[in-house]
Protein backbone atom coordinates (compact mmCIF):
# COMPACT_ATOMS: atom_id res chain seq x y z
CA UNK A 1 0.00 0.00 0.00
CA UNK A 2 2.81 2.46 1.37
CA UNK A 3 4.36 1.64 -2.37
CA UNK A 4 0.84 2.39 -4.54
CA UNK A 5 0.82 5.76 -2.17
CA UNK A 6 4.16 6.88 -2.79
CA UNK A 7 3.81 5.56 -6.30
CA UNK A 8 0.48 8.09 -6.44
CA UNK A 9 2.73 10.57 -5.51
CA UNK A 10 5.18 10.60 -7.78
CA UNK A 11 3.12 10.77 -10.58
CA UNK A 12 0.94 13.23 -9.29
CA UNK A 13 4.49 15.74 -9.12
CA UNK A 14 5.61 14.80 -12.50
CA UNK A 15 1.71 15.41 -13.64
CA UNK A 16 2.18 19.03 -11.94
CA UNK A 17 5.80 19.68 -13.39
CA UNK A 18 4.15 18.74 -17.08
CA UNK A 19 1.20 21.29 -16.42
CA UNK A 20 4.01 23.60 -14.86
CA UNK A 21 5.98 23.25 -18.06
CA UNK A 22 2.89 23.47 -20.29
CA UNK A 23 1.47 26.59 -18.75
CA UNK A 24 4.92 27.94 -19.29
CA UNK A 25 5.13 27.66 -22.73
CA UNK A 26 1.53 29.58 -22.79
CA UNK A 27 2.67 32.34 -21.34
CA UNK A 28 5.78 32.54 -23.26
CA UNK A 29 7.19 36.24 -23.62
CA UNK A 30 7.31 37.16 -26.63
CA UNK A 31 8.38 40.47 -26.28
CA UNK A 32 12.30 38.78 -25.96
CA UNK A 33 11.42 35.98 -28.70
CA UNK A 34 15.43 35.71 -30.57
CA UNK A 35 13.47 35.22 -33.59
CA UNK A 36 10.42 36.30 -35.39
CA UNK A 37 9.09 36.19 -38.77
CA UNK A 38 6.18 37.93 -39.95
CA UNK A 39 4.08 37.72 -43.66
CA UNK A 40 1.10 40.27 -44.13
CA UNK A 41 -1.22 41.51 -46.79
CA UNK A 42 -1.15 45.54 -46.97
CA UNK A 43 -3.71 47.78 -48.22
CA UNK A 44 -1.58 50.24 -49.13
CA UNK A 45 -3.10 54.40 -49.40
CA UNK A 46 -0.76 55.94 -52.21
CA UNK A 47 0.12 59.49 -52.67
CA UNK A 48 3.16 60.13 -55.15
CA UNK A 49 4.46 63.25 -57.28
CA UNK A 50 7.17 62.88 -59.46
CA UNK A 51 9.58 65.41 -61.51
CA UNK A 52 12.03 63.38 -63.62
CA UNK A 53 14.24 66.20 -65.61
CA UNK A 54 15.67 66.03 -68.71
CA UNK A 55 19.67 64.81 -68.79
CA UNK A 56 20.38 67.75 -70.89
CA UNK A 57 19.19 70.36 -68.13
CA UNK A 58 15.90 72.26 -67.41
CA UNK A 59 12.97 70.97 -65.78
CA UNK A 60 10.35 67.87 -66.58
CA UNK A 61 6.75 68.23 -65.63
CA UNK A 62 6.02 67.62 -62.28
CA UNK A 63 3.22 64.50 -61.97
CA UNK A 64 0.42 63.64 -59.84
CA UNK A 65 0.82 60.23 -60.65
CA UNK A 66 -2.79 58.95 -59.36
CA UNK A 67 -4.45 62.35 -61.39
CA UNK A 68 -2.51 62.89 -64.17
CA UNK A 69 -1.69 58.66 -65.21
CA UNK A 70 -4.86 57.09 -63.24
CA UNK A 71 -2.55 55.29 -61.16
CA UNK A 72 -4.62 53.44 -58.31
CA UNK A 73 -4.64 55.27 -54.71
CA UNK A 74 -5.37 51.77 -52.72
CA UNK A 75 -3.27 48.99 -53.58
CA UNK A 76 -3.36 45.65 -51.93
CA UNK A 77 0.52 44.31 -51.82
CA UNK A 78 2.63 41.51 -49.74
CA UNK A 79 4.94 43.01 -46.78
CA UNK A 80 8.23 40.27 -45.17
CA UNK A 81 9.68 41.30 -42.04
CA UNK A 82 11.96 39.62 -39.97
CA UNK A 83 13.49 40.29 -36.31
CA UNK A 84 16.60 39.15 -34.93
CA UNK A 85 17.41 39.54 -31.29
CA UNK A 86 20.63 39.19 -29.92
CA UNK A 87 20.18 40.56 -26.37
CA UNK A 88 18.07 41.48 -24.23
CA UNK A 89 18.06 45.15 -24.94
CA UNK A 90 18.96 44.81 -28.88
CA UNK A 91 16.78 44.11 -31.81
CA UNK A 92 17.42 44.21 -35.64
CA UNK A 93 14.17 43.97 -38.16
CA UNK A 94 14.60 43.50 -41.38
CA UNK A 95 11.65 44.48 -44.29
CA UNK A 96 10.30 44.18 -47.70
CA UNK A 97 7.20 46.21 -48.89
CA UNK A 98 5.77 45.51 -52.05
CA UNK A 99 4.43 48.60 -53.85
CA UNK A 100 3.93 48.37 -57.70
CA UNK A 101 1.39 50.17 -59.97
CA UNK A 102 0.71 50.22 -63.36
CA UNK A 103 -1.88 52.18 -65.52
CA UNK A 104 -3.09 53.64 -69.46
CA UNK A 105 -4.58 56.73 -69.60
CA UNK A 106 -4.98 59.56 -72.52
CA UNK A 107 -3.50 62.47 -71.20
CA UNK A 108 -4.89 65.73 -71.21
CA UNK A 109 -1.95 67.92 -71.01
CA UNK A 110 1.09 67.30 -72.24
CA UNK A 111 4.08 66.15 -69.80
CA UNK A 112 8.09 66.16 -70.06
CA UNK A 113 9.60 63.38 -68.41
CA UNK A 114 13.26 62.84 -68.72
CA UNK A 115 14.03 63.33 -72.48
CA UNK A 116 10.55 62.59 -73.96
CA UNK A 117 7.59 64.34 -74.65
CA UNK A 118 4.08 63.26 -74.57
CA UNK A 119 1.66 65.68 -75.76
CA UNK A 120 -1.66 65.69 -74.67
CA UNK A 121 -4.39 63.10 -76.02
CA UNK A 122 -1.74 60.55 -76.61
CA UNK A 123 -2.63 57.34 -74.56
CA UNK A 124 0.15 56.16 -72.22
CA UNK A 125 0.86 53.46 -70.59
CA UNK A 126 3.08 54.01 -67.33
CA UNK A 127 4.34 52.10 -64.24
CA UNK A 128 5.61 53.19 -60.91
CA UNK A 129 7.37 50.78 -58.68
CA UNK A 130 8.34 52.09 -55.09
CA UNK A 131 9.34 48.84 -52.94
CA UNK A 132 10.85 49.68 -50.10
CA UNK A 133 13.53 47.58 -48.38
CA UNK A 134 14.25 48.52 -44.47
CA UNK A 135 16.51 47.44 -41.81
CA UNK A 136 15.84 48.80 -38.38
CA UNK A 137 17.61 48.75 -35.01
CA UNK A 138 16.44 49.16 -31.72
CA UNK A 139 17.89 49.54 -28.56
CA UNK A 140 15.83 49.09 -25.15
CA UNK A 141 17.46 51.62 -22.64
CA UNK A 142 14.14 50.14 -20.51
CA UNK A 143 13.69 46.32 -20.92
CA UNK A 144 10.72 45.15 -18.10
CA UNK A 145 8.92 41.76 -18.13
CA UNK A 146 5.96 43.47 -19.73
CA UNK A 147 7.49 46.55 -21.18
CA UNK A 148 9.88 47.98 -23.90
CA UNK A 149 11.08 51.56 -24.31
CA UNK A 150 14.07 52.80 -26.05
CA UNK A 151 15.48 54.21 -29.30
CA UNK A 152 15.11 53.23 -33.12
CA UNK A 153 17.90 53.85 -36.24
CA UNK A 154 16.41 53.40 -39.63
CA UNK A 155 18.46 52.17 -42.85
CA UNK A 156 16.47 51.87 -46.00
CA UNK A 157 16.06 52.60 -49.92
CA UNK A 158 13.11 52.82 -52.29
CA UNK A 159 13.65 51.21 -54.65
CA UNK A 160 12.10 54.02 -57.35
CA UNK A 161 11.30 52.47 -61.27
CA UNK A 162 8.80 54.91 -63.63
CA UNK A 163 8.32 54.55 -67.11
CA UNK A 164 5.89 56.17 -69.60
CA UNK A 165 5.31 54.18 -73.07
CA UNK A 166 3.29 56.35 -75.69
CA UNK A 167 1.51 54.99 -78.48
CA UNK A 168 0.65 58.21 -80.67
CA UNK A 169 -1.22 58.20 -84.15
CA UNK A 170 -0.12 60.92 -86.12
CA UNK A 171 -3.29 60.53 -88.77
CA UNK A 172 -5.55 57.51 -90.60
CA UNK A 173 -3.15 57.19 -93.00
CA UNK A 174 -0.25 56.65 -91.61
CA UNK A 175 1.22 54.38 -88.76
CA UNK A 176 1.33 55.04 -85.24
CA UNK A 177 4.72 55.87 -83.16
CA UNK A 178 5.53 53.90 -80.28
CA UNK A 179 8.26 55.42 -77.81
CA UNK A 180 9.10 55.46 -73.88
CA UNK A 181 11.28 56.39 -71.70
CA UNK A 182 12.14 55.58 -68.18
CA UNK A 183 14.16 56.45 -64.76
CA UNK A 184 15.13 54.16 -61.87
CA UNK A 185 17.38 54.76 -59.00
CA UNK A 186 17.54 53.31 -55.64
CA UNK A 187 16.82 56.57 -52.86
CA UNK A 188 18.63 55.87 -49.75
CA UNK A 189 16.30 56.86 -46.87
CA UNK A 190 16.92 56.67 -42.74
CA UNK A 191 15.48 57.92 -39.64
CA UNK A 192 15.98 58.47 -35.75
CA UNK A 193 13.50 58.28 -33.46
CA UNK A 194 11.76 55.96 -30.59
CA UNK A 195 9.54 52.87 -29.89
CA UNK A 196 7.32 51.28 -27.17
CA UNK A 197 6.36 47.60 -26.86
CA UNK A 198 4.28 46.49 -24.19
CA UNK A 199 2.94 43.03 -23.05
CA UNK A 200 -0.65 43.71 -22.72
CA UNK A 201 -1.62 40.31 -21.43
CA UNK A 202 0.41 36.60 -21.96
CA UNK A 203 -1.33 37.00 -25.55
CA UNK A 204 -1.35 40.38 -26.87
CA UNK A 205 1.14 42.86 -27.74
CA UNK A 206 1.02 46.60 -28.51
CA UNK A 207 3.90 48.23 -30.47
CA UNK A 208 4.48 51.53 -31.68
CA UNK A 209 7.50 53.25 -33.99
CA UNK A 210 8.07 56.93 -34.58
CA UNK A 211 11.14 58.25 -36.26
CA UNK A 212 12.19 61.55 -38.64
CA UNK A 213 15.47 62.58 -40.29
CA UNK A 214 16.17 65.29 -42.56
CA UNK A 215 19.57 64.84 -44.78
CA UNK A 216 21.47 66.06 -47.31
CA UNK A 217 24.22 63.56 -49.09
CA UNK A 218 25.94 64.81 -52.07
CA UNK A 219 22.82 65.41 -54.83
CA UNK A 220 20.35 64.20 -52.48
CA UNK A 221 18.36 66.59 -50.36
CA UNK A 222 15.78 64.11 -48.15
CA UNK A 223 13.20 64.64 -45.71
CA UNK A 224 11.78 61.50 -44.11
CA UNK A 225 8.81 60.62 -41.36
CA UNK A 226 7.82 57.05 -40.63
CA UNK A 227 5.77 56.40 -37.66
CA UNK A 228 3.16 52.83 -36.77
CA UNK A 229 1.02 51.42 -34.28
CA UNK A 230 0.66 47.45 -34.43
CA UNK A 231 -1.17 44.74 -32.16
CA UNK A 232 -0.08 41.04 -32.06
CA UNK A 233 -2.03 38.70 -30.71
CA UNK A 234 -0.22 34.94 -30.23
CA UNK A 235 -2.16 31.67 -29.31
CA UNK A 236 0.23 29.33 -29.24
CA UNK A 237 3.62 29.35 -28.41
CA UNK A 238 4.83 29.50 -32.29
CA UNK A 239 2.33 31.46 -34.07
CA UNK A 240 0.65 34.76 -33.84
CA UNK A 241 -1.89 36.97 -35.96
CA UNK A 242 -0.86 40.75 -36.51
CA UNK A 243 -2.65 43.87 -37.40
CA UNK A 244 -1.03 47.23 -37.91
CA UNK A 245 -0.79 50.75 -39.35
CA UNK A 246 2.18 52.76 -40.96
CA UNK A 247 2.41 55.95 -42.60
CA UNK A 248 5.74 57.07 -44.54
CA UNK A 249 6.44 60.58 -45.64
CA UNK A 250 9.46 60.89 -48.15
CA UNK A 251 10.12 64.48 -49.78
CA UNK A 252 13.48 63.40 -52.30
CA UNK A 253 14.81 66.01 -54.21
CA UNK A 254 17.82 65.43 -56.93
CA UNK A 255 20.08 67.79 -58.68
CA UNK A 256 23.11 67.41 -61.07
CA UNK A 257 25.90 68.63 -58.75
CA UNK A 258 26.67 65.31 -57.30
CA UNK A 259 27.60 62.04 -58.44
CA UNK A 260 25.74 59.59 -56.32
CA UNK A 261 22.55 59.35 -58.31
CA UNK A 262 23.18 60.07 -61.56
CA UNK A 263 19.54 61.85 -62.03
CA UNK A 264 17.93 65.02 -61.63
CA UNK A 265 14.15 66.18 -60.21
CA UNK A 266 11.53 65.44 -57.03
CA UNK A 267 9.67 62.87 -55.44
CA UNK A 268 7.27 63.44 -52.61
CA UNK A 269 5.75 59.93 -51.70
CA UNK A 270 3.03 59.45 -49.38
CA UNK A 271 2.17 55.82 -48.05
CA UNK A 272 -0.12 54.95 -45.12
CA UNK A 273 -0.13 50.77 -44.47
CA UNK A 274 -2.96 48.56 -43.19
CA UNK A 275 -2.22 45.48 -43.11
CA UNK A 276 -2.92 41.64 -41.54
CA UNK A 277 -0.44 38.79 -41.28
CA UNK A 278 1.05 36.06 -39.47
CA UNK A 279 3.66 35.86 -37.14
CA UNK A 280 6.05 32.53 -36.55
CA UNK A 281 7.99 32.37 -33.48
CA UNK A 282 10.68 29.33 -34.43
Amino acid sequence: MRNVHRLAVVTLLALAGIARAAGAQEARNHLYDRWQFAGALSTLILSSTIRVDPSGGGEGTEISVEDDLGLARTKGQPRLAARWRPGRRHELEAGYQFARRGQTRVLADSIVFRDSVFPASAEVRSRLNTDQLSLTYRFAFTAKENTQIGFGVGLGAILFDAGLDALVGSGPDSADVEFGAEQGFTGPTGSLGLFGRFRLSPKWFLEADARAIYLQISNIEAGVLETGLGARYHPTGKFGLEAGWSLGWYGVNLTRDGTLIDAAGKIRYTVNSLRLGVVFTP
